[in-house]
């Protein structure tokens, strides 16, 4: 570790920052994909609740709302993804 001559702050090497926010990247798109597998699961029973009891217009917003949320998911990059 170096010191910053101007805070007097430990600072770690640039590779090991480097991995850190890796690690951090990997971790938030591992929960974005459980959110995203959950969202789906979700949406799944409030379809099949809607054919089974009929159109409840609050199910209905709730399910736009997550598909759109899906998709914007979809819009992130590849590698963000998997």
């Amino acid at each position: 570790m170096t010191t910053d001559p101007k805070t007097n702050f430990r600072m770690a090497p640039s590779s090991q920052v480097l991995t850190n926010v890796l690690v951090q990247s990997e971790h938030v798109k591992d929960m974005v994909e459980e959110a995203a597998e959950e969202l789906s699961s979700v949406n799944m029973v409030l379809k099949q609740e809607l054919a089974d009891r009929g159109s409840l217009p609050e199910v209905e917003d709730a399910i736009q709302k997550a598909r759109q949320l899906k998709s914007k998911c979809k819009m992130l990059p590849k590698s963000c993804r998997s």
